[in-house]
C-alpha cells in the first residue's frame, strides 16, 4: 500500500508525514521493502 507513495516527490512526502496521513516509519518500512524486493 506505501510503495506506491515512495512515486511521489519529496515535497509531496513530507506534506504527507505533516498532515499526519502517513508516518515517516511507513515511508521509510516502504522504501526498505522495495529495495529488499528489488535484490531478488
Amino acid at each position: 500500500m506505501f510503495e506506491a507513495l515512495l512515486d511521489e516527490d519529496a515535497t509531496t512526502l513530507a506534506a504527507l508525514i505533516r498532515n499526519g496521513e502517513v508516518s515517516a516509519r511507513e515511508l521509510t518500512q516502504a522504501a526498505l521493502d522495495r529495495m529488499e524486493n528489488a535484490n531478488h
